[in-house]
């Protein structure tokens, strides 16, 4: 078999060829190479052709999957800028943005409360494989909102719309009526007065006003948290102090404590001394100052009040004054005055064991 014939033979094993086996075999066997040669060239650039068509196609096909947009957004994507909102606040909504795909992409996001639209669109314009947050600010008011951030008009169009929105469902923001970042739901003292919502629904107050009469006295200390005219009862009379013509109930009336002794109104014993004013003025002391003679002792101890020279019994000041000289005048007086009763005592003491023991 020439060398034709084995190269032939090659060509001729390619299952492709079976059927073009025939003619080849008629042209091997006229030796007619020329004629064999076109048909060879004919066959290897059809088949050529072919392989290139497929792996255009193929690339084509695989670079399409590969070049993919998404732009993405999850509930963990949208955030607030406080932890703790409540009715009353300015509070901002973010949204982070991203890109999964293998484009750059352009868009915009939305942000909605219950179906409408909060703010203008949100422009994003993203690289591949980052993010981009966006926000929008509220001005909250107590309700339930359901809040939606929504990922629009993408270039070029998202491929993947499913991760394109966020919400989330029932978002409840409640009042905070004293600022103590409480929820009034949940506050046992709504309006912090110091007493609580069951206490002043029991009362009649209103449980979100701390003073609920508006006389400027919080509803826990006034007297009268219903009368804005009255809040204090000095001698619990249950006569309002401004209604009370004798508000401290001393005998003595409020028009002549103020304009006749300057006396406190609001007060029995107007010096604090421990003498109530009608007694001072009685005693002819003063009932704006606890130590009329200015002695240095109370009126309510001092025996001469209004004599600035003695304040004790004449046998009080002979004791006193004799202990004193004594003092001065006698050596070693002190340990005299101390020794002598504790001789006795040691005596009393000594002779009443030796007793026991006998």
């Amino acid at each position: 078999m020439s060398r034709s014939e084995v190269e032939f033979g090659h060509i001729f094993s390619n299952a492709t060829l079976l059927k073009n086996r025939v003619k080849w075999k008629t042209l091997i066997a006229r030796h007619d190479l020329n004629q064999y040669n076109i048909l060879m060239q004919n066959f290897y650039l059809k088949n050529i052709i072919s392989v290139a068509c497929l792996a255009f196609v193929f690339l084509f096909l695989s670079g399409f999957a590969l070049a993919s947009s998404d732009l993405s957004i999850s509930n963990a994507d949208l955030t607030f800028s406080k932890d703790k909102i409540f009715d009353g606040d300015s509070v901002r909504i973010y949204a982070r943005v991203l890109n999964s795909g293998d484009m750059d992409v352009t868009g915009s996001v939305v942000f909605t409360l219950n179906g409408k639209q909060l703010g203008a669109a949100q422009p994003v314009s993203l690289k591949v494989n980052t993010y981009d947050d966006v926000f929008v600010d509220w001005q909250v008011t107590a309700g339930n909102y359901d809040i939606t951030a929504k990922i629009l008009n993408t270039l070029p169009v998202d491929e993947i719309a499913e991760n394109n929105q966020t919400e989330k469902k029932d978002f409840f923001i409640d009042k905070d009526t004293d600022n103590d970042d409480i929820g009034d739901s949940i506050d046992d003292d709504i309006d912090n007065d110091g007493l609580t919502n069951k206490q002043e629904t029991t009362f009649g107050t209103d449980p979100v006003k701390a003073d609920t009469d508006g006389d400027g006295v919080n509803d826990n200390i006034d007297v009268f948290p219903l009368d804005a005219t009255e809040w204090h009862d000095t001698n619990n009379n249950g006569i309002g102090d401004n209604k009370d013509f004798d508000a401290d109930g001393d005998g003595l009336l409020n028009e002549e404590e103020i304009k006749t002794y300057g006396t406190n109104p609001l007060s029995a014993d107007s010096d604090g001394d421990g003498v109530n004013d009608p007694q001072e003025l009685t005693d002819k002391t003063n009932p704006s100052k606890a130590d009329t003679d200015g002695d240095g002792v109370n009126d309510a101890e001092d025996l001469y009040p209004t004599d600035s020279s003695k304040w004790q019994a004449p046998w009080q000041a002979s004791i006193l004054d004799s202990l004193k000289s004594f003092l001065n005048n006698t050596p070693y007086g002190i340990y005299i005055l101390f020794g002598i009763p504790t001789l006795l005592i040691f005596f009393f003491l000594f002779f009443r064991k030796k007793k026991r023991k006998r």
